[in-house]
């Protein structure tokens, strides 16, 4: 009889994603393939630090929810409840740019509203992200509520804390180039666009924008996706959403943002009184040939000096005045003081008017509250 040999069945490999692709993704939250190896995403979930494993990150791997820990600043080993020697070199971490809270829970409790949800199965049925001592673990679901902790270090507990996930007010931090953000009601918004066009720009309800520019306020203009940059908008409104485009090019809008020349709608009743273009034209000094106004004619014998001329010899209007004649009292002599700095004065307010009215804006006088006192030997009193 002839032998045989039993052959045993070919060991396939098992195929895994691509360290560092997107398994799923939420609004607020993405699972993102990991392999031994490979560094882990900057905006994974830590969940704190372990004796034995160090720093610790959320994760799950064929339907369990359990751990991932590092080495030598690369992910080492996924390991869950029910494991224990027992790792696996690929995983998927939870990853998230917005707000993260863990709340304190007991078994018997009702699910928070903003709870992660990690799977589902049988035994277990729906399984949340929770955390105990540190160590992150899967949250269980009895009769509609909360059942147990399974951690694969601290076993099953009846008290931990589960994962809430919460969108970031633009308040939170100053926004910058590329993030994206979404209206705080999900309402959807018109404004004025950057060319001065009311109601050109638009978003629709729930959707994205990009920030372009960023002023020393914090608020900040918009890119729709009609490719339109929105003016100057409250940053107060907006909410961030979802991990910020790196390779996000803004285009250059006609009014750059900076701390002087930005308009936003905190200056829009200013270039509303003023005129727009000519309020823009004198805050950045771009007034043209034609619209600067006239020097003020040369002063004649009669009129006082400007103040600023008047000051460049280091005498000024005051020496010219107490020139007019050197003999006399000293009572004489502050008397012509007083008068110099009142002609000082009406000057430099002449000069204030004449600059205003040649950029085209309004000078207003608010009246003193009580006359102007005079110099009148060595005290001050007020006219009558």
């Amino acid at each position: 009889m002839s032998g045989f040999r039993l052959l045993s069945p070919r060991r396939v490999k098992e195929a895994h994603p691509v360290p560092g692709s997107v398994i799923e993704e939420g609004r607020l939250w993405r699972w993102v393939a990991v392999e031994t190896g490979h560094p882990v995403p900057d905006d994974a979930i830590s969940t704190g630090t372990t004796r034995a494993d160090g720093a610790v990150w959320l994760a799950r791997y064929n339907g369990a929810t359990g751990k991932i820990n590092a080495k030598n600043g690369k992910m080492h080993l996924f390991r869950a409840y029910g494991e224990l020697l027992k790792g696996h070199k690929h995983a998927e971490v939870l990853c998230t740019t917005h707000k993260v809270e863990w709340l304190p829970i007991q078994r018997g409790q009702a699910f928070h509203d903003k709870a992660v949800r990690t799977g589902e199965n049988a035994k277990d049925g729906v399984t949340y992200a929770g955390r105990h001592n540190t160590e992150p673990g899967k949250i269980t679901t009895e009769n509609g509520h909360i059942g147990y902790f399974c951690g694969h270090s601290s076993g099953s507990t009846k008290i931990a804390e589960i994962l809430t996930i919460e969108l970031v007010p633009c308040t939170f931090r100053m926004a910058v180039a590329g993030d994206k953000v979404i209206r705080l009601d999900g309402k959807p918004e018109t404004l004025t666009d950057d060319n001065g066009n009311r109601g050109a720009w638009e978003l629709k309800a729930g959707e994205a924008a990009v920030v372009v520019s960023v002023d020393g306020d914090g608020d900040f203009q918009l890119y729709n996706s009609r490719k339109v940059v929105s003016e100057v908008t409250y940053r107060k409104y907006y909410v961030f959403l979802g991990k910020r485009d790196e390779n996000f090019k803004p285009p250059a809008p006609r009014s750059q943002i900076s701390a002087q020349t930005a308009e936003s709608p905190k200056t829009a009743s200013l270039s509303l009184s003023f005129g727009m273009d000519k309020f823009k034209k004198m805050v950045s000094g771009e007034v043209k040939e034609d619209e600067q106004a006239a020097p003020p004619p040369p002063p004649t014998a009669t009129q006082p000096l400007p103040k600023a001329q008047g000051r460049q010899d280091g005498s000024g209007l005051r020496k010219s005045q107490e020139s007019v004649s050197e003999s006399g009292d000293n009572q004489s002599e502050k008397l012509r003081a007083g008068d110099a700095d009142q002609a000082i004065a009406q000057e430099e307010e002449g000069w204030l008017s004449r600059f205003f009215a040649s950029a085209g804006l309004l000078c207003c006088r608010s009246k003193p509250s009580a006359p102007t006192p005079i110099r009148r030997g060595l005290k001050l009193e007020t006219a009558a």
